[in-house]
């Protein structure tokens, strides 16, 4: 599925910030890769979501993935 896939990538990478900026963009480029692959559009979170992407990923760090992948689908 690579929207599980997705899922969990994002949730790996978003929580790493290695870089001084451009941490959000890398983690949606690398996340977006799975989708990609099965012809899907890219992750992108618009502005008016962004407290439902960080709820979601605090979901998902207590295993739900639902509201995540939800987040991602309703951003395309």
């Amino acid at each position: 599925n690579p929207f599980a896939i997705a899922s969990w990538l994002h949730l790996v990478r978003v929580r790493c910030r290695p870089f001084d900026d451009g941490n959000g963009r890398t983690t949606g480029l690398i996340s977006s890769i799975p989708l990609l692959r099965h012809g899907y559009p890219p992750i992108s979170i618009p502005l008016d979501m962004l407290d439902k992407y960080f709820r979601s990923i605090d979901n998902a760090y207590h295993g739900n993935h639902g509201p995540l992948t939800q987040c991602m689908l309703d951003g395309m």
